[in-house]
């Protein structure tokens, strides 16, 4: 039995409606690497800390004011808009590929190397979040875990 013209009309209009919001839904910027998304100035939105199973604090406070520069070719900057001091390093993101008999999973891991005020800081940031407009990232030290969530400026 052939489907009547308004099945088929029905067929067409939802293939139709579904291509154009497959097509609106992702950009170009979707399909950049990791290492171009990134690159522009970030400003820091919101700042939790955790030590082991302990309720996240909100530490957003410390860090208003101060945004990151990812710059082109690994070029770094920490700006301090309060003090107007700025802190010049390097940056790289890299692809951390874990395997087992099961599945595969790929982490996107940020190292900041900065220099403040003659001493040489790092930062290791696993990257959970990464579109044209947000970054959220987490760092451990030692048994603390800070999770950051930064916009783009």
């Amino acid at each position: 039995m052939a489907a009547s013209p308004f099945l088929k009309l029905v067929i067409v209009v939802l293939a139709l409606c579904f291509s154009i919001f497959a097509l609106t839904a992702c950009n170009k910027y979707s399909f950049l690497p990791y290492d171009e998304k990134i690159i522009g100035k970030w400003s820091f939105e919101d700042a939790k800390v955790t030590k082991g199973w302990f309720k996240k604090k909100n530490i957003s406070q410390q860090y208003e004011g101060l945004y990151f520069d990812f710059g082109e070719n690994g070029i770094f900057k920490l700006i301090d808009e309060h003090s107007g001091l700025e802190y010049e390093g390097k940056w790289t993101i890299r692809a951390i590929s874990t395997y087992n008999s099961e599945s595969s999973e790929t982490k996107y891991v940020v190292f900041i190397a900065v220099d403040i005020d003659g001493q040489i800081n790092e930062y290791i940031w696993e990257i959970s979040l990464l579109t044209a407009k947000k970054l959220n990232v987490m760092e451990r030290e030692g048994n603390e875990y800070f999770y950051f969530k930064l916009r783009r400026r």
